[in-house]
Protein backbone atom coordinates (compact mmCIF):
# COMPACT_ATOMS: atom_id res chain seq x y z
CA UNK A 1 0.00 0.00 0.00
CA UNK A 2 1.45 3.35 -0.99
CA UNK A 3 -0.73 6.45 -0.71
CA UNK A 4 2.26 8.79 -0.88
CA UNK A 5 0.58 11.46 1.26
CA UNK A 6 2.25 13.76 3.78
CA UNK A 7 0.90 13.75 7.34
CA UNK A 8 1.86 16.27 10.04
CA UNK A 9 1.32 15.22 13.65
CA UNK A 10 1.39 17.79 16.45
CA UNK A 11 1.94 16.28 19.89
CA UNK A 12 0.43 17.63 23.08
CA UNK A 13 3.80 16.82 24.63
CA UNK A 14 6.27 13.98 24.28
CA UNK A 15 6.34 14.06 28.09
CA UNK A 16 2.79 12.70 28.03
CA UNK A 17 2.59 8.96 27.38
CA UNK A 18 -0.96 9.31 26.05
CA UNK A 19 0.32 11.82 23.45
CA UNK A 20 3.20 9.49 22.56
CA UNK A 21 0.76 6.59 22.11
CA UNK A 22 -1.46 8.68 19.81
CA UNK A 23 1.70 9.45 17.85
CA UNK A 24 2.49 5.74 17.64
CA UNK A 25 -0.96 5.21 16.15
CA UNK A 26 -0.36 7.91 13.53
CA UNK A 27 3.14 6.57 12.80
CA UNK A 28 1.87 2.99 12.46
CA UNK A 29 -0.80 4.12 10.02
CA UNK A 30 1.64 6.25 8.00
CA UNK A 31 4.08 3.35 7.73
CA UNK A 32 1.39 0.86 6.69
CA UNK A 33 -0.02 3.22 4.06
CA UNK A 34 3.22 4.52 2.60
CA UNK A 35 2.80 8.08 3.86
CA UNK A 36 5.46 10.57 4.93
CA UNK A 37 5.15 11.64 8.58
CA UNK A 38 6.39 14.88 10.15
CA UNK A 39 6.13 15.30 13.94
CA UNK A 40 6.13 18.47 16.06
CA UNK A 41 6.32 18.81 19.85
CA UNK A 42 5.17 21.99 21.65
CA UNK A 43 5.70 20.31 25.07
CA UNK A 44 2.71 22.06 26.73
CA UNK A 45 4.05 25.53 25.80
CA UNK A 46 1.49 27.77 24.08
CA UNK A 47 4.03 29.89 22.19
CA UNK A 48 5.83 26.78 21.04
CA UNK A 49 2.44 25.34 20.03
CA UNK A 50 1.85 28.33 17.76
CA UNK A 51 5.28 27.79 16.22
CA UNK A 52 4.64 24.07 15.71
CA UNK A 53 1.28 24.70 14.04
CA UNK A 54 2.87 27.28 11.74
CA UNK A 55 5.66 24.84 10.82
CA UNK A 56 3.15 22.06 10.22
CA UNK A 57 1.11 24.24 7.86
CA UNK A 58 4.24 25.42 6.04
CA UNK A 59 5.31 21.81 5.43
CA UNK A 60 2.46 21.47 2.93
CA UNK A 61 0.75 18.43 4.44
CA UNK A 62 -2.21 16.51 3.05
CA UNK A 63 -3.42 16.00 6.62
CA UNK A 64 -2.76 17.50 10.06
CA UNK A 65 -3.49 15.40 13.15
CA UNK A 66 -3.17 17.46 16.33
CA UNK A 67 -3.41 16.54 20.00
CA UNK A 68 -5.20 19.07 22.22
CA UNK A 69 -4.72 22.19 20.09
CA UNK A 70 -7.49 24.69 20.90
CA UNK A 71 -8.72 26.53 17.78
CA UNK A 72 -9.90 29.54 19.78
CA UNK A 73 -6.30 30.20 20.89
CA UNK A 74 -4.95 30.15 17.32
CA UNK A 75 -7.76 31.61 15.17
CA UNK A 76 -5.45 33.06 12.52
CA UNK A 77 -3.67 29.75 11.94
CA UNK A 78 -6.92 27.81 11.80
CA UNK A 79 -8.20 30.35 9.28
CA UNK A 80 -5.10 29.64 7.18
CA UNK A 81 -5.72 25.89 7.42
CA UNK A 82 -9.31 26.43 6.26
CA UNK A 83 -8.17 28.66 3.38
CA UNK A 84 -5.62 26.10 2.21
CA UNK A 85 -8.13 23.26 2.51
CA UNK A 86 -5.88 21.12 4.71
CA UNK A 87 -7.88 18.54 6.69
CA UNK A 88 -7.28 19.03 10.43
CA UNK A 89 -8.28 16.19 12.75
CA UNK A 90 -8.19 16.80 16.48
CA UNK A 91 -7.25 14.00 18.89
CA UNK A 92 -6.56 13.78 22.61
CA UNK A 93 -9.43 15.88 23.93
CA UNK A 94 -12.49 17.46 22.31
CA UNK A 95 -12.17 21.10 21.28
CA UNK A 96 -14.74 23.78 20.55
CA UNK A 97 -15.74 23.56 16.90
CA UNK A 98 -14.26 26.26 14.67
CA UNK A 99 -13.53 26.94 10.99
CA UNK A 100 -10.48 24.93 9.96
CA UNK A 101 -11.35 21.98 12.20
CA UNK A 102 -12.39 19.05 9.99
CA UNK A 103 -13.10 16.22 12.43
CA UNK A 104 -12.38 15.00 15.96
CA UNK A 105 -11.42 11.51 17.11
CA UNK A 106 -11.52 11.93 20.86
CA UNK A 107 -12.60 10.00 23.96
CA UNK A 108 -16.01 10.35 25.52
CA UNK A 109 -14.81 12.43 28.46
CA UNK A 110 -18.10 12.10 30.31
CA UNK A 111 -17.84 8.30 30.18
CA UNK A 112 -14.19 8.35 31.29
CA UNK A 113 -14.98 10.69 34.17
CA UNK A 114 -18.04 8.72 35.26
CA UNK A 115 -15.90 5.56 35.42
CA UNK A 116 -13.18 7.31 37.42
CA UNK A 117 -15.74 8.84 39.76
CA UNK A 118 -17.51 5.52 40.35
CA UNK A 119 -14.20 3.96 41.28
CA UNK A 120 -13.26 6.87 43.59
CA UNK A 121 -16.65 6.93 45.33
CA UNK A 122 -16.48 3.15 45.87
CA UNK A 123 -12.90 3.38 47.17
CA UNK A 124 -13.92 6.11 49.62
CA UNK A 125 -16.83 3.92 50.74
CA UNK A 126 -14.45 1.04 51.44
CA UNK A 127 -12.09 3.29 53.37
CA UNK A 128 -14.59 5.36 55.34
CA UNK A 129 -17.86 3.46 55.17
CA UNK A 130 -20.71 3.80 52.71
CA UNK A 131 -22.12 7.35 52.60
CA UNK A 132 -19.57 8.61 55.13
CA UNK A 133 -18.67 12.29 54.62
CA UNK A 134 -15.45 12.96 52.72
CA UNK A 135 -13.61 15.98 51.34
CA UNK A 136 -12.19 15.96 47.81
CA UNK A 137 -9.83 18.34 46.00
CA UNK A 138 -9.74 18.59 42.20
CA UNK A 139 -7.04 19.77 39.80
CA UNK A 140 -8.49 21.00 36.50
CA UNK A 141 -7.27 22.38 33.15
CA UNK A 142 -10.14 24.20 31.40
CA UNK A 143 -7.71 25.95 29.03
CA UNK A 144 -7.18 22.62 27.24
CA UNK A 145 -10.63 22.74 25.71
CA UNK A 146 -14.14 21.37 25.70
CA UNK A 147 -13.11 17.82 26.59
CA UNK A 148 -11.53 18.90 29.86
CA UNK A 149 -14.57 21.04 30.66
CA UNK A 150 -16.78 17.99 30.06
CA UNK A 151 -14.78 16.16 32.74
CA UNK A 152 -15.52 18.93 35.21
CA UNK A 153 -19.23 18.96 34.39
CA UNK A 154 -19.45 15.18 34.85
CA UNK A 155 -17.57 15.34 38.15
CA UNK A 156 -20.00 17.99 39.37
CA UNK A 157 -22.96 15.75 38.44
CA UNK A 158 -21.42 12.75 40.17
CA UNK A 159 -20.69 14.68 43.35
CA UNK A 160 -24.18 16.17 43.34
CA UNK A 161 -25.55 12.62 43.42
CA UNK A 162 -23.49 11.93 46.56
CA UNK A 163 -24.14 14.80 49.00
CA UNK A 164 -21.83 13.18 51.56
CA UNK A 165 -18.89 14.16 49.32
CA UNK A 166 -17.66 17.76 49.23
CA UNK A 167 -15.25 19.31 46.74
CA UNK A 168 -13.51 21.72 49.09
CA UNK A 169 -10.66 22.75 46.79
CA UNK A 170 -10.58 23.28 43.00
CA UNK A 171 -7.23 24.25 41.54
CA UNK A 172 -6.67 25.36 37.94
CA UNK A 173 -3.29 23.98 36.89
CA UNK A 174 -0.56 26.35 35.71
CA UNK A 175 0.22 24.53 32.47
CA UNK A 176 3.44 26.46 31.96
CA UNK A 177 4.85 25.41 35.33
CA UNK A 178 3.41 21.95 35.96
CA UNK A 179 5.84 20.43 38.44
CA UNK A 180 6.16 23.36 40.83
CA UNK A 181 2.47 24.23 40.59
CA UNK A 182 1.31 20.70 41.44
CA UNK A 183 3.81 20.37 44.27
CA UNK A 184 2.92 23.67 45.94
CA UNK A 185 -0.84 23.47 45.33
CA UNK A 186 -1.02 19.94 46.76
CA UNK A 187 0.79 20.96 49.94
CA UNK A 188 -1.34 24.11 50.25
CA UNK A 189 -4.59 22.16 49.79
CA UNK A 190 -3.66 19.78 52.59
CA UNK A 191 -2.66 22.64 54.86
CA UNK A 192 -6.06 24.25 54.33
CA UNK A 193 -7.97 20.96 54.49
CA UNK A 194 -6.02 18.42 56.58
CA UNK A 195 -8.95 16.01 56.36
CA UNK A 196 -8.76 15.62 52.57
CA UNK A 197 -9.54 12.05 51.56
CA UNK A 198 -9.15 12.14 47.77
CA UNK A 199 -7.26 14.06 45.07
CA UNK A 200 -8.90 14.14 41.62
CA UNK A 201 -6.25 14.88 38.98
CA UNK A 202 -7.06 15.74 35.35
CA UNK A 203 -3.41 15.97 34.20
CA UNK A 204 -1.58 12.75 33.27
CA UNK A 205 2.02 13.92 33.92
CA UNK A 206 0.95 15.62 37.16
CA UNK A 207 -0.02 12.42 38.97
CA UNK A 208 3.54 11.34 39.81
CA UNK A 209 4.41 14.80 41.11
CA UNK A 210 1.31 14.76 43.30
CA UNK A 211 2.27 11.36 44.74
CA UNK A 212 5.76 12.67 45.49
CA UNK A 213 4.25 15.66 47.31
CA UNK A 214 2.31 13.28 49.57
CA UNK A 215 5.50 11.27 50.13
CA UNK A 216 7.33 14.41 51.27
CA UNK A 217 4.54 15.13 53.72
CA UNK A 218 5.03 11.66 55.18
CA UNK A 219 1.44 10.61 54.49
CA UNK A 220 0.66 6.91 54.34
CA UNK A 221 -2.17 4.48 55.00
CA UNK A 222 -5.54 6.05 55.68
CA UNK A 223 -3.87 9.39 56.41
CA UNK A 224 -2.84 9.57 52.75
CA UNK A 225 -5.52 10.86 50.35
CA UNK A 226 -6.50 8.62 47.47
CA UNK A 227 -5.12 9.80 44.12
CA UNK A 228 -7.28 9.21 41.06
CA UNK A 229 -6.70 10.57 37.59
CA UNK A 230 -6.70 10.25 33.83
CA UNK A 231 -4.28 8.02 31.90
CA UNK A 232 -1.21 6.21 33.10
CA UNK A 233 2.46 6.21 32.18
CA UNK A 234 5.41 4.06 33.19
CA UNK A 235 6.06 6.11 36.33
CA UNK A 236 2.46 6.12 37.53
CA UNK A 237 1.96 2.42 36.79
CA UNK A 238 4.94 1.77 39.07
CA UNK A 239 3.33 4.02 41.68
CA UNK A 240 0.07 2.09 41.33
CA UNK A 241 1.91 -1.16 42.01
CA UNK A 242 3.48 0.46 45.09
CA UNK A 243 0.05 1.79 46.18
CA UNK A 244 1.30 5.37 46.14
CA UNK A 245 -1.29 6.16 43.44
CA UNK A 246 -4.68 4.49 43.66
CA UNK A 247 -6.64 4.50 40.39
CA UNK A 248 -6.28 5.80 36.84
CA UNK A 249 -8.85 5.66 34.07
CA UNK A 250 -7.26 4.57 30.80
CA UNK A 251 -8.00 4.25 27.09
CA UNK A 252 -5.82 2.87 24.31
CA UNK A 253 -4.89 6.23 22.80
CA UNK A 254 -3.25 4.58 19.77
CA UNK A 255 -6.81 4.13 18.50
CA UNK A 256 -7.22 7.88 18.06
CA UNK A 257 -4.14 8.21 15.85
CA UNK A 258 -5.06 5.18 13.75
CA UNK A 259 -8.68 6.25 13.31
CA UNK A 260 -7.73 9.85 12.49
CA UNK A 261 -5.60 8.67 9.58
CA UNK A 262 -8.29 6.19 8.55
CA UNK A 263 -10.86 8.99 8.25
CA UNK A 264 -8.52 10.70 5.79
CA UNK A 265 -7.91 7.43 3.92
CA UNK A 266 -11.65 6.91 3.48
CA UNK A 267 -12.01 10.47 2.23
CA UNK A 268 -9.07 10.27 -0.16
CA UNK A 269 -9.88 6.87 -1.64
CA UNK A 270 -13.67 6.57 -1.78
CA UNK A 271 -14.75 10.16 -1.18
CA UNK A 272 -16.31 9.39 2.20
CA UNK A 273 -17.67 12.52 3.89
CA UNK A 274 -16.00 13.79 7.02
CA UNK A 275 -17.86 13.13 10.30
CA UNK A 276 -20.08 15.90 11.61
CA UNK A 277 -19.32 18.04 14.62
CA UNK A 278 -21.41 15.86 16.93
CA UNK A 279 -20.48 12.48 15.44
CA UNK A 280 -18.43 9.83 17.22
CA UNK A 281 -16.22 8.32 14.49
CA UNK A 282 -15.11 5.42 16.69
CA UNK A 283 -18.70 4.21 17.12
CA UNK A 284 -19.00 3.71 13.35
CA UNK A 285 -16.46 0.86 13.33
CA UNK A 286 -18.75 -1.53 15.18
CA UNK A 287 -15.91 -2.66 17.45
CA UNK A 288 -15.18 -1.70 21.08
CA UNK A 289 -12.23 0.49 20.10
CA UNK A 290 -10.99 3.00 22.64
CA UNK A 291 -13.18 1.79 25.51
CA UNK A 292 -12.12 3.00 28.99
CA UNK A 293 -11.02 0.82 31.88
CA UNK A 294 -9.60 1.41 35.35
CA UNK A 295 -6.02 0.56 36.31
CA UNK A 296 -5.38 -0.07 40.01
CA UNK A 297 -2.88 -2.02 42.09
CA UNK A 298 -5.05 -5.09 41.51
CA UNK A 299 -4.56 -5.21 37.73
CA UNK A 300 -1.51 -3.07 36.90
CA UNK A 301 0.72 -6.15 36.64
CA UNK A 302 4.38 -6.66 37.46
CA UNK A 303 5.90 -4.76 34.52
CA UNK A 304 5.15 -1.00 34.48
CA UNK A 305 6.49 -0.78 30.92
CA UNK A 306 3.71 -3.06 29.74
CA UNK A 307 0.19 -1.73 29.17
CA UNK A 308 -2.19 -4.37 27.81
CA UNK A 309 -5.51 -2.85 26.72
CA UNK A 310 -8.60 -5.05 26.78
CA UNK A 311 -10.53 -5.70 23.59
CA UNK A 312 -9.42 -6.09 19.97
CA UNK A 313 -5.94 -5.00 18.92
CA UNK A 314 -6.50 -1.73 17.00
CA UNK A 315 -3.35 -2.06 14.88
CA UNK A 316 -4.46 -5.45 13.56
CA UNK A 317 -8.01 -4.15 13.04
CA UNK A 318 -6.98 -1.20 10.88
CA UNK A 319 -4.23 -3.01 8.99
CA UNK A 320 -6.67 -5.73 7.95
CA UNK A 321 -9.21 -3.13 6.92
CA UNK A 322 -6.69 -1.24 4.77
CA UNK A 323 -5.31 -4.42 3.23
CA UNK A 324 -8.79 -5.56 2.29
CA UNK A 325 -10.00 -2.20 1.03
CA UNK A 326 -6.98 -0.66 -0.64
CA UNK A 327 -6.02 -3.79 -2.52
CA UNK A 328 -9.01 -3.20 -4.81
CA UNK A 329 -8.89 0.61 -5.07
CA UNK A 330 -6.99 3.11 -7.18
CA UNK A 331 -5.18 4.82 -4.31
CA UNK A 332 -3.84 7.56 -6.60
CA UNK A 333 -7.31 8.92 -7.36
CA UNK A 334 -7.93 12.42 -6.03
CA UNK A 335 -11.16 13.42 -4.28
Amino acid sequence: MHLGRRIAFIHHSRNSESSLEIGIGVETAAEALGCELLSFDPDFDQERRRQCVGEAIASGPDLIVAAVVAPQLLPDLFAEVAERGIPWIEVGARQQWAPGLTAQVVPDESALTALLDRWMIAALGIRLGTDAPAEIAAWIAPALGEGLLARDRQRARDLAAHPNLSEVETHEIDLGNLVEDIRTSTVAALERHPGLQALWQTCEPCVATQAQALDRLGLSGEQRPLIGGFYSNRATRRLLAERRVDGLVQVDTRVQGLAAVDLAVQHWTIGAPWPGADDDPLAAYGEPLGQPWMITAANVGDDPDLLVPPGPDPVTFFQRQWQSQLGTLDTTKEF
